[in-house]
């Protein structure tokens, strides 16, 4: 999934705002490790700091939101019953 570095309120802030980065690792205290798509540039980073791309690996282009809500609602609107509920 490709995220998009979206605060700029301080000098390295806005060296990086702008870019498109992936998440490489989550961490304690809601951070992350993100790669930058362009560079290959690693920062350690707030995830509060991160929007997703439209358009990227499927995300809000297509229509179908099934892969974003739980899996037993995909089963209930296949006409399935969802198990253990």
């Amino acid at each position: 999934m490709v995220y998009r570095y979206v605060w700029k309120n301080n000098e390295k802030r806005r060296m990086l705002y702008g870019r498109h980065c992936r998440v490489l690792a989550r961490g304690t205290m809601n951070s992350a490790l993100v790669e930058f798509v362009d560079t290959g540039q690693r920062e350690c980073i707030s995830r509060n700091a991160l929007r997703r791309v439209a358009g990227e690996e499927g995300w809000g282009d297509d229509g179908d939101d099934t892969a974003r809500r739980r899996p037993d609602a995909a089963v209930r609107d296949a006409g399935g019953e969802a198990a253990g509920l």
